[in-house]
């Protein structure tokens, strides 16, 4: 998905999301989704998918999104979410691995 999409077919990748998102989707699928439109720089696209994936009690999406909502200079959507996620484990190394990644603009994942 992520390949076409990211490659310069993205009328193929999308068709493939579509497929994904057309069926049952889990909020991992819509996740997955969104940091690729998070990487083409389609922000709007990528916060609608987001949205549809986050969940109450999924710290680890929380902070994963809360990440990407700085990096773009949503600061306090993100700052938001990263208190929902050290609220529920506050002991998650990695809520303030992104959050230190986000607010220095490190790309996800570099």
């Amino acid at each position: 998905l992520r390949v076409h999409y990211l490659s310069g077919d993205k009328a193929k990748g999308q068709a493939l999301f579509d497929r994904v998102t057309g069926r049952k989707a889990e909020p991992s699928d819509w996740q997955g989704i969104g940091e690729v439109y998070a990487e083409a720089g389609e922000n709007d696209k990528a916060e609608a998918c987001f949205q549809k994936s986050l969940r109450p009690k999924d710290d680890t999406g929380q902070s994963e999104i809360g990440a990407w909502y700085i990096r773009i200079g949503q600061r306090e959507k993100g700052e938001e979410l990263f208190a929902q996620a050290l609220a529920q484990n506050r002991d998650d190394v990695w809520h303030y691995v992104r959050a230190a990644e986000a607010y220095l603009g490190v790309p996800k994942g570099k």
